[in-house]
Protein backbone atom coordinates (compact mmCIF):
# COMPACT_ATOMS: atom_id res chain seq x y z
CA UNK A 1 0.00 0.00 0.00
CA UNK A 2 3.08 2.69 0.89
CA UNK A 3 4.51 1.64 -2.04
CA UNK A 4 1.19 2.46 -4.17
CA UNK A 5 0.87 5.66 -2.71
CA UNK A 6 4.36 6.79 -3.15
CA UNK A 7 4.34 5.40 -6.88
CA UNK A 8 1.05 7.82 -7.52
CA UNK A 9 2.33 10.64 -5.55
CA UNK A 10 5.72 10.54 -7.82
CA UNK A 11 3.67 10.14 -10.90
CA UNK A 12 1.26 13.44 -10.18
CA UNK A 13 4.40 15.36 -9.00
CA UNK A 14 5.77 14.33 -12.45
CA UNK A 15 2.19 15.19 -14.32
CA UNK A 16 2.67 18.44 -12.90
CA UNK A 17 5.63 19.36 -13.33
CA UNK A 18 4.99 18.01 -17.17
CA UNK A 19 2.09 20.41 -17.09
CA UNK A 20 3.80 23.29 -15.91
CA UNK A 21 6.23 23.24 -18.86
CA UNK A 22 3.89 23.41 -21.58
CA UNK A 23 4.75 27.22 -21.85
CA UNK A 24 8.43 27.11 -21.15
CA UNK A 25 8.75 31.18 -22.96
CA UNK A 26 6.06 32.72 -20.58
CA UNK A 27 7.68 30.82 -17.90
CA UNK A 28 10.68 32.02 -17.84
CA UNK A 29 9.51 35.70 -18.89
CA UNK A 30 7.52 35.76 -15.42
CA UNK A 31 10.90 34.32 -13.11
CA UNK A 32 12.76 37.21 -15.05
CA UNK A 33 11.01 40.04 -14.51
CA UNK A 34 10.03 38.71 -11.11
CA UNK A 35 13.84 38.91 -10.67
CA UNK A 36 14.65 41.82 -12.37
CA UNK A 37 12.46 44.11 -10.80
CA UNK A 38 12.88 43.67 -7.08
CA UNK A 39 10.27 46.51 -6.37
CA UNK A 40 7.55 44.21 -7.33
CA UNK A 41 7.40 41.94 -4.45
CA UNK A 42 5.68 43.60 -1.85
CA UNK A 43 7.02 44.53 1.48
CA UNK A 44 5.35 44.83 4.36
CA UNK A 45 5.37 47.89 6.42
CA UNK A 46 7.77 46.53 9.58
CA UNK A 47 10.03 45.76 6.57
CA UNK A 48 10.38 49.13 5.88
CA UNK A 49 9.85 50.53 9.66
CA UNK A 50 12.30 48.15 11.35
CA UNK A 51 15.91 49.37 9.72
CA UNK A 52 14.72 52.82 10.09
CA UNK A 53 13.76 52.53 13.38
CA UNK A 54 17.10 50.83 14.81
CA UNK A 55 19.09 53.26 12.71
CA UNK A 56 17.01 56.46 14.23
CA UNK A 57 17.69 55.06 17.99
CA UNK A 58 20.95 54.98 17.21
CA UNK A 59 21.42 58.19 16.86
CA UNK A 60 18.55 59.69 19.35
CA UNK A 61 18.55 56.86 22.04
CA UNK A 62 21.75 55.28 22.34
CA UNK A 63 24.69 54.85 20.33
CA UNK A 64 26.34 51.98 18.45
CA UNK A 65 28.76 49.70 20.54
CA UNK A 66 31.90 51.05 21.58
CA UNK A 67 35.35 50.42 22.86
CA UNK A 68 35.60 51.82 26.21
CA UNK A 69 39.25 50.84 26.38
CA UNK A 70 39.99 53.03 23.42
CA UNK A 71 38.78 56.42 24.15
CA UNK A 72 40.14 60.12 22.89
CA UNK A 73 39.21 63.57 24.53
CA UNK A 74 37.21 66.03 22.36
CA UNK A 75 36.26 69.36 23.65
CA UNK A 76 36.34 68.07 27.12
CA UNK A 77 34.52 64.93 26.52
CA UNK A 78 35.70 61.34 26.14
CA UNK A 79 34.78 59.43 22.31
CA UNK A 80 34.65 56.27 22.24
CA UNK A 81 35.42 54.10 19.52
CA UNK A 82 32.48 52.31 17.55
CA UNK A 83 32.96 48.73 17.09
CA UNK A 84 30.22 47.93 14.96
CA UNK A 85 32.32 46.60 11.79
CA UNK A 86 29.53 47.84 9.38
CA UNK A 87 30.91 51.34 10.22
CA UNK A 88 34.65 51.68 10.39
CA UNK A 89 34.25 55.24 9.64
CA UNK A 90 32.38 58.40 9.99
CA UNK A 91 31.65 57.85 5.78
CA UNK A 92 29.92 54.40 6.48
CA UNK A 93 27.42 55.30 8.61
CA UNK A 94 26.87 58.59 7.21
CA UNK A 95 26.42 56.17 3.75
CA UNK A 96 24.19 54.22 5.81
CA UNK A 97 21.91 56.56 7.25
CA UNK A 98 21.60 58.65 3.88
CA UNK A 99 20.06 55.34 2.27
CA UNK A 100 17.46 54.93 4.58
CA UNK A 101 16.86 58.93 5.36
CA UNK A 102 16.72 61.77 3.53
CA UNK A 103 20.04 63.67 3.68
CA UNK A 104 18.08 66.46 5.48
CA UNK A 105 16.89 64.36 7.87
CA UNK A 106 20.42 62.95 8.36
CA UNK A 107 22.21 66.33 8.44
CA UNK A 108 19.83 68.50 10.35
CA UNK A 109 18.32 65.40 12.96
CA UNK A 110 20.22 62.60 12.98
CA UNK A 111 23.83 63.55 12.79
CA UNK A 112 23.10 66.95 14.13
CA UNK A 113 24.11 66.86 17.80
CA UNK A 114 27.94 65.38 17.32
CA UNK A 115 27.47 62.37 18.75
CA UNK A 116 29.02 60.16 15.91
CA UNK A 117 32.39 62.07 14.82
CA UNK A 118 35.63 61.33 12.88
CA UNK A 119 38.91 60.87 14.76
CA UNK A 120 41.70 59.72 12.68
CA UNK A 121 39.51 57.60 9.91
CA UNK A 122 37.88 55.89 12.69
CA UNK A 123 34.31 55.99 14.23
CA UNK A 124 33.78 57.79 17.28
CA UNK A 125 30.91 58.27 19.39
CA UNK A 126 30.39 59.95 22.99
CA UNK A 127 28.34 57.19 23.81
CA UNK A 128 25.50 58.73 25.39
CA UNK A 129 21.62 57.84 25.80
CA UNK A 130 18.84 59.05 26.90
CA UNK A 131 16.50 55.77 27.74
CA UNK A 132 13.15 55.29 25.69
CA UNK A 133 9.55 55.65 26.39
CA UNK A 134 8.60 53.54 28.73
CA UNK A 135 5.01 54.03 28.84
CA UNK A 136 4.88 53.07 24.81
CA UNK A 137 3.20 49.59 25.25
CA UNK A 138 2.18 47.53 21.76
CA UNK A 139 3.26 48.80 18.43
CA UNK A 140 1.55 47.66 15.14
CA UNK A 141 2.56 48.64 11.63
CA UNK A 142 0.39 48.98 8.58
CA UNK A 143 0.27 50.84 4.85
CA UNK A 144 -1.20 53.89 4.13
CA UNK A 145 -1.39 55.86 1.40
CA UNK A 146 0.68 55.44 -1.55
CA UNK A 147 1.21 56.21 -5.11
CA UNK A 148 4.89 55.89 -7.27
CA UNK A 149 6.64 58.12 -5.73
CA UNK A 150 5.52 58.75 -1.76
CA UNK A 151 4.18 55.82 0.56
CA UNK A 152 2.89 55.99 4.06
CA UNK A 153 3.47 53.69 7.18
CA UNK A 154 0.86 54.27 10.25
CA UNK A 155 1.81 52.92 13.29
CA UNK A 156 -0.60 52.56 16.03
CA UNK A 157 1.10 53.42 19.09
CA UNK A 158 -0.45 51.74 22.58
CA UNK A 159 0.33 54.22 25.65
CA UNK A 160 0.23 52.03 29.15
CA UNK A 161 -0.73 53.69 32.22
CA UNK A 162 1.78 51.93 34.53
CA UNK A 163 3.77 50.22 32.45
CA UNK A 164 5.20 47.81 35.87
CA UNK A 165 2.04 46.78 36.47
CA UNK A 166 1.48 42.72 36.25
CA UNK A 167 -1.24 42.96 33.75
CA UNK A 168 -0.52 46.81 32.40
CA UNK A 169 -3.51 48.95 31.37
CA UNK A 170 -4.00 50.36 28.23
CA UNK A 171 -4.15 54.53 28.51
CA UNK A 172 -4.96 55.76 24.98
CA UNK A 173 -3.97 54.74 21.04
CA UNK A 174 -2.38 57.07 19.21
CA UNK A 175 -1.22 57.08 15.11
CA UNK A 176 1.83 58.30 13.85
CA UNK A 177 2.41 58.79 9.98
CA UNK A 178 6.01 57.99 8.76
CA UNK A 179 6.50 59.39 5.02
CA UNK A 180 8.96 57.42 2.66
CA UNK A 181 9.84 59.51 -0.88
CA UNK A 182 10.98 58.63 -4.10
CA UNK A 183 14.06 60.56 -4.31
CA UNK A 184 16.74 59.92 -6.90
CA UNK A 185 15.32 56.62 -7.49
CA UNK A 186 15.52 55.79 -3.90
CA UNK A 187 13.00 55.37 -1.00
CA UNK A 188 13.64 57.54 1.54
CA UNK A 189 12.26 58.76 5.04
CA UNK A 190 11.43 62.40 4.67
CA UNK A 191 8.94 62.24 7.94
CA UNK A 192 9.37 60.32 10.77
CA UNK A 193 8.11 60.90 14.40
CA UNK A 194 9.64 58.43 16.12
CA UNK A 195 7.59 57.83 19.09
CA UNK A 196 9.82 56.23 21.66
Amino acid sequence: MKKALILLTAAALLLTACAGSGNPSSEGSSQQSSQSSPEAAPVTAEELIEPAMEAYTWCMVYSLPCDPNDAVSLDGWPAYRVTDPRFPDYDSLYRYLTGIFSQEMVDNTLLSGGNYVNVDGALYSHDGARGSNIFVGGVTYAMGEETDTRREIIASVEYLVDPAAETPEVEKVEEYTFVQEKIDGKWLFTQFPYFY
